[in-house]
């Protein structure tokens, strides 16, 4: 049995990781449309 506060801070990283990606695609979204004007 795992020890319950590793699982929850795996969870809490989990949803880290996927709002940085979040943030990231939306950035790279926005580069991408910067570069398409230049």
């Amino acid at each position: 049995m795992q020890n319950p506060n590793n699982f929850i801070i795996m969870v809490m990283n989990n949803t880290l990781l996927k709002k940085q990606g979040k943030l990231e695609s939306g950035y790279l979204k926005k580069l991408d449309k910067y570069l398409a004007f230049v």
